[in-house]
């Protein structure tokens, strides 16, 4: 299963909303759809952050660097953070 928090509920439908972002939107989609059925996947495990068990994905969109944090827990993914990379 796969829980997206609130901000990055948002963010993600930000993205859906606004056409000029809708290649960053794809990218974001195609991410979230591993983490749903592949959580395992070295593809979204490329950054582990300080949290044991939390982990981002980097997403390039045009000149930005964008990213998707999320953690492993008990019932499914928890997707934490979807915005611009502040690493």
């Amino acid at each position: 299963m796969l829980y997206l928090g609130p901000e990055a509920y948002e963010e993600l439908a930000r993205l859906a909303d606004d056409p000029s972002l809708s290649r960053l939107h794809e990218r974001i989609l195609d991410v979230l759809s591993i983490l749903e059925f592949n959580p395992g996947d070295s593809s979204v495990r490329t950054v582990r952050l300080q949290y044991r068990s939390t982990w981002g994905v980097p997403v390039r969109w045009a000149d930005e660097d964008w990213i998707v944090i999320w953690k492993m827990g008990d019932e499914g993914v928890s997707v934490l953070y979807i915005g611009r990379d502040f690493r």
